[in-house]
């Protein structure tokens, strides 16, 4: 199995980054290949939960169901993108009360490195820059 991870320290607190990471809806927002994420299965954001997300990859959009597959709040959340055969996991550490590191760990089977899967720098520039 293929892997690699990125980390990335966040001026927000590890509350309020686990919950915009783990709202779907903000997916579109600041990881740049998603265009449109919605549940298909809800059980209360929790593993077992399943969400739908339109891709753009490469020009084309692709259709990728993905499944929560660990959910620990304010911890780590896990899921399952079943098109890519990939794990993603991020893990939340509080630094102090206003900063947190976050670290993405993928995991994959196929040959070819993932494409625009590492979006944490965006996302630390859209939480810090239009957030704070």
């Amino acid at each position: 199995m293929n892997q690699m991870s990125q980390q990335v320290e966040i001026q927000w607190p590890v509350t309020a980054l686990f919950n915009y990471v783990s709202d779907i809806t903000n997916n579109a927002e600041w990881q740049s290949n998603v265009v449109k994420s919605e549940w298909i299965k809800r059980t209360g954001n929790r593993v077992g939960s399943t969400f739908a997300e339109i891709r753009n990859v490469m020009g084309q959009e692709l259709f990728a169901e993905v499944k929560v597959t660990e959910f620990i709040p304010n911890q780590k959340r896990t899921v399952k993108i079943y098109s890519e055969k990939m794990l993603c996991s991020m893990q939340f550490i509080p630094l102090s009360e206003e900063e947190t590191r976050l670290t993405l760990e993928l995991k994959w089977d196929k040959i070819k490195q993932p494409e625009a899967y590492f979006d944490l720098f965006r996302l630390k520039e859209i939480l810090e820059n239009n957030y704070c």
